[in-house]
């Protein structure tokens, strides 16, 4: 309903409403005053007045049987709003749709059940009244005596129980409204049950502003948008006589009816596609174990450490869930956004799948991408579909904004009992923040255990969580649990080295005699002994025990274990493992050095010069020694068996042939020339 409307809506002043309800003028003003006529104060000819409304008019009619002629003119009545004050108020509020309620009033001529029980016991009331006065020759003792008797619970007692305590004015009023109807549903409550708009007493500039006020996207509260309506008339010159309830009970019934305008209007459209538009259902009876697996990612609200740094920070999972059974195959940690981490997820779910998926289904919203992948702009082109595709999946990517079509959201949601279990939590928004959290609180930072729990320790939490969760019964197959489900369809296994290629994350790492460092911790296999360079490993987070390592080439070199730490005095405090081990490993150093050494000395002169790495030199041969240092040239240098003229010229000529290395000719050679 718009401002233009508002400004044609008309006011009567207290003479025309008497005129209009066949009543005194002094009687209209006495209902104006005790709130049973709806009514604002304007300011006219030096004094206050009352304005009655057209909607308040026809709704004291309704009330109270009266009927409204409200067809006669007059020349006095005047519009709601000035064209000044229209203008003023019409800068300000929204424009609203014209009518309000788009959908139209179903009528009904139908009473509900509550009205029609009260209708039949006040219709039982009257009728065992009449029939206890006519056995009386005093009627008004009669009466009094009824009364006094049904206040008392001696008659009609279950006509009490749905009526209360009821007057003798009452009575009588009943009594002449079965006179006139004529049955009981003359004498039923005579509420509006029409579906759609119900009458109120608000005026029609009431009732804009209030909604418009309501429904603003800065969602204001009922009794803040009552007060600002009061405020926003009041300023204008008019004086709202409407009660909070009036205004409320407005509200409440506009939000019952018009629930999808009340949901667009204040949170959205992805609000109203998720509260309000109807979902479609899925039969989950046509799949089978491991023919979709849903993948969607959950910011951990508590702290980890970062394996990089050390440093408390919040961690995001990454999980693959099995739409037929709900199980959970696999899922990944990361501390850093990156698409690797999701095909890192995959790969544990296929390892524990037993068998490749038909389809993998990944969230492409913009939600999903900014949160949990920095800079990446489409899925579709960060190699996921090459992946997938060569792997012999069907990658599919659900549309925008579209959280009702992956199952594993609500798996998140209940991840939150998880979360709170952890000692680092620190809730999953302001208002939900544990006292630890929050500024002065020092008793409680004082006792709270302030331990951050390292990425191992959380898996291995969250490993166990998973095995409660999948003990639990499965929401499509009744009668058997979310493991026993997805127990019946695992696979026989997969090539996990095929995996590996492909889903594992990688980072170039160099190679000290120590073996691989990575993430604070060192990597070794003896494989990794006499190697000084570059090399690729491949990880997951979700088990950082061992490490695939590759060279820069691709070429696998070997799986890595990660180093163990000893006690410093093993020998006199260890346990009988610890020794056990440590002297695996010193005897693991000693047979590396003992066939270092082997080799050296198997590869003797001979078998250097057949190869062509060694020649014999005579040359270095002590012959005299030289007493001069500061000599730089010789002219005597024996025999070489280099030929030099070719760049040597005439001093080559001078010099016989030595067996020389490569690289003492190119030294020597520098050294003629100068």
């Amino acid at each position: 309903m718009t401002i233009t409307a508002l400004k044609t809506e008309k006011l009567y002043t207290v003479k025309e409403a008497a005129r209009l309800l066949n009543k005194a003028a002094c009687s209209i003003t006495r209902y104006c005053k005790s709130g049973k006529l709806e009514a604002m104060t304007v300011v006219d000819n030096g004094g206050e007045q009352y304005r009655i409304s057209e909607g308040a008019l026809k709704t004291f009619a309704i009330k109270n049987n009266i009927k409204l002629n409200i067809n006669e003119n007059f020349s006095s009545a005047y519009p709601a709003l000035s064209p000044k004050m229209g203008a003023e108020i019409s800068s300000s509020v929204v424009q609203l749709p014209s009518p309000f309620y788009s959908r139209p009033t179903i009528v009904s001529n139908e009473l509900p059940e509550k009205a029609k029980q009260i209708g039949l016991a006040r219709f039982n009331l009257v009728k065992a009244w009449q029939d206890f006065r006519d056995e009386k020759k005093s009627k008004l003792k009669a009466d009094q005596a009824f009364i006094n008797l049904y206040q008392a619970g001696v008659l009609c007692q279950q006509t009490k129980e749905v009526l209360g305590d009821v007057s003798l004015k009452t009575l009588y009023r009943w009594g002449d409204m079965l006179k006139t109807g004529g049955s009981y549903k003359a004498l039923a409550p005579q509420y509006n049950y029409n579906v759609g708009e119900r009458l109120s007493s608000l005026s029609e500039i009431e009732r804009n502003v209030f909604m418009t006020l309501l429904l603003h996207p800065k969602k204001f509260g009922i009794g803040e948008a009552v007060n600002l309506t009061k405020d926003a008339l009041r300023t204008q010159g008019f004086v709202s006589v409407s009660s909070y309830t009036t205004f409320k009970r407005y509200a409440d019934d506009f939000k019952k009816n018009k629930y999808h305008l009340w949901v667009a209007f204040r949170d959205g459209q992805k609000a109203l596609a998720d509260k309000v538009v109807f979902s479609i259902s899925r039969d989950y009876s046509n799949i089978n174990v491991g023919d979709m697996l849903v993948a969607d990612g959950h910011t951990l609200n508590f702290m980890i450490q970062d394996p990089f740094t050390g440093k408390p920070k919040r961690a995001t999972i990454v999980g693959y869930q099995d739409m037929k059974s709900g199980y959970i195959p696999g899922f990944e940690i990361m501390v850093e956004e990156n698409t690797q981490c999701v095909l890192s997820a995959f790969r544990n779910s296929v390892i524990t799948l037993g068998k490749m998926p038909v389809t993998a289904y990944q969230d492409n919203g913009s939600a999903f991408k900014n949160k949990f992948f920095l800079g990446v702009k489409d899925l579709k082109e960060c190699n996921f579909s090459g992946v997938f595709e060569s792997l012999g999946v069907t990658p599919i990517y659900a549309r925008p904004y579209n959280s009702k079509a992956k199952p594993i959201e609500r798996f998140w949601r209940e991840v939150g009992t998880f979360e709170k279990m952890i000692s680092s939590y620190i809730g999953n928004c302001i208002e939900n923040r544990p006292a630890y959290c929050k500024r002065n609180e020092k008793v409680h930072k004082a006792i709270h255990d302030e331990y951050i729990p390292t990425i191992p320790e959380i898996t291995e939490k969250f490993r166990k969580y998973l095995e409660y969760y999948h003990s639990q019964p499965c929401p499509h197959v009744k009668g058997k649990s979310i493991k026993e489900v997805f127990d019946e369809g695992r696979g026989a296994g997969v090539d996990v080295n095929a995996l590996d290629e492909l889903l594992m994350a990688q980072q170039v790492r160099k190679v000290g005699k120590n073996g691989v460092k990575f993430i604070n911790n060192y990597y070794y296999s003896d494989k990794l002994f006499g190697i000084k360079d570059n090399v690729v490993i491949k990880y997951s987070l979700f088990d950082l025990r061992t490490v695939k390592v590759y060279s820069t080439k691709g070429a696998f070199i070997c799986e890595a274990s990660v180093e163990q730490l000893y006690h410093p005095i093993i020998g006199y405090m260890g346990d009988v493992q610890d020794k056990a081990s440590f002297n695996r490993v010193i005897k693991q150093q000693t047979k590396l050095i003992s066939g270092t050494m082997r080799e050296v000395k198997n590869s003797n002169k001979n078998q250097l010069i057949q190869n062509g790495i060694y020649k014999e030199l005579t040359y270095f041969e002590p012959t005299a020694q030289i007493e001069n240092k500061k000599v730089k040239k010789q002219k005597d240098y024996g025999n070489i068996s280099v030929d030099l003229s070719s760049f040597m010229g005439e001093k080559a000529e001078k010099r016989k042939e030595l067996p020389l290395f490569d690289w003492q000719v190119e030294e020597e050679r520098k050294r003629l020339q100068m």
